[in-house]
């Protein structure tokens, strides 16, 4: 299992799609300073300094899904394509083993690329307007364990996905949409629906605007962490009950 694991991250760091994608999260952090530069400099009363926009990354995350999406794919998708897990399990490999190397290896990964695209923009930011002086680091930090516990649970659901459709466009157009965009827009329209609103308090999506809140107690921080903890082993069981089914030739 560990060897399996060790040989998961050893062959991702090389691949071409994983550098590419941290290139676009550089990319669009640029993007997201030039353009708040230029908010700034249009409506000078807006407040635009590095832990401002540090949380406000942090809690677009729609960027963060879409991009680990897309990693998700080609990360599980397309091996089911090539036949590489295929070719795991004929070697000797259990499913559990490969189904939990691809889980934990899918999970280090997206944890770092979905903090380079707050990073960015907030340092790129802090290095024109300043840090702030009203942020506290233990506040940052809280808000960096939720946003990383909350997206790691959502992102059980693309990893689901791609085992349940193996390697066909539709998961990845799914992934990107349904779940990336499709958060965001549930976000918005739960306001206005109140019976909605009471069924993803229930889940992370719900629990995303903490993100941006000013006074987290430790009640957020166990909620948070309880209903992802619900929902991540729930997601994954399913997932690998499906892929212990699963024809694989």
């Amino acid at each position: 299992m560990k060897c399996l694991i060790c040989i998961e991250i050893y062959k991702t760091i090389k691949q071409r799609h994983f550098l590419f994608l941290v290139s676009s999260a550089i990319v669009l952090g640029m993007v997201t300073i030039g353009l708040n530069q230029a908010l700034v400099s249009a409506h000078p009363q807006i407040v635009n300094t590095g832990s401002n926009i540090f949380v406000s990354s942090l809690s677009n995350i729609s960027v963060s899904i879409i991009l680990c999406a897309i990693f998700i794919h080609f990360h599980i998708g397309n091996e089911f394509a090539n036949r590489t897990i295929t070719t795991m399990i004929e070697s000797g490999f259990s499913r559990i083993e490969v189904y939990l190397s691809k889980v934990i290896t899918c999970g280090i990964y997206c944890a770092g690329l979905m903090l380079v695209y707050p990073i960015v923009s907030s340092v790129g930011t802090t290095c024109l307007n300043g840090w702030g002086e009203d942020a506290l680091i233990t506040d940052i930090w809280g808000k960096v364990f939720i946003f990383l516990i909350l997206n790691a649970s959502i992102l059980t659901f693309c990893i689901i996905v791609e085992f349940l459709v193996k390697s066909n466009t539709i998961s990845l157009i799914f992934n990107m949409l349904i779940v990336g965009v499709g958060t965001e827009i549930l976000l918005g329209i739960s306001t206005e629906f109140q019976v909605l609103e009471k069924i993803l308090n229930i889940t992370p999506i719900g629990k995303i605007n903490l993100i941006s809140s000013t006074m987290l107690k430790i009640t957020d921080y166990m909620t948070v962490l309880v209903i992802s903890v619900i929902w991540s082993g729930v997601i994954l069981m399913i997932g690998y009950y499906r892929f212990r089914k699963l024809d694989i030739k």
